[in-house]
């Protein structure tokens, strides 16, 4: 009988180091682990608040790409004919020439691209070296613009450039002693297709 409750003691003592042995070597450092865990989520939240109010407090940016205002610039979405022609202006009392005309024709649509570009024909007269400057000066505009054609002869004469009615090689004049003519014909662009309508814009 002794040894019976003795046994029944033993056997409740082992119990108790076997749960004290299993609370020691897994849920102790489990629970460990589970408290780390919670206390980095806690950080993270913390920082990610952080991180969001900083944001919200920023200004937003409002700087343009310099090479995309230059891109609207070169090929607006508008003919805007009334700042190409003071561009124009300018560019013809920098060379010194006397741009008796400057005539846009309607919008046409591309061919085979979106959209659209207005041919400019323009006459001026001046010296040989003032009509080169103010063609030379024309590759300059903000406003992209492509000489497809041009010709130079004399001053109220039908003769070209080269002929007999053509300039001298020292003055740049015509034979006549008079200014020469410049006949050009070029294009600017737009980005979409605009009607006939909108050309005066």
């Amino acid at each position: 009988m002794k040894n019976s409750s003795r046994n029944a003691k033993l056997a409740a003592v082992t119990a108790l180091l076997v749960v004290a042995l299993a609370y020691v070597m897994v849920w102790r450092p489990k629970a460990s682990d589970l408290a780390d865990a919670q206390r980095d989520k806690t950080d993270l939240t913390e920082q990610l608040a952080g991180l969001q109010a900083a944001a919200a407090s920023r200004p937003v940016a409002t700087t343009v790409d310099p090479s995309a205002k230059a891109l609207r610039l070169a090929v607006p979405d508008q003919p805007d004919l009334a700042n190409l022609l003071r561009q124009l202006n300018t560019v013809a009392q920098h060379a010194g020439v006397d741009q008796k005309l400057v005539s846009p024709s309607p919008a046409v649509a591309l061919t085979g691209s979106p959209g659209s570009s207005v041919t400019v024909t323009i006459s001026a007269s001046g010296t040989r070296a003032a009509l080169y400057d103010y063609v030379h000066e024309l590759s300059g505009l903000s406003r992209l613009f492509v000489v497809d054609k041009i010709s130079v002869q004399e001053s109220g004469a039908a003769g070209a450039a080269g002929d007999s009615g053509g300039p001298t090689p020292t003055t740049g004049q015509s034979a006549s002693g008079g200014p020469l003519q410049l006949d050009l014909t070029g294009r600017v662009f737009l980005t979409t297709s605009t009607t006939a309508s909108d050309v005066d814009g």
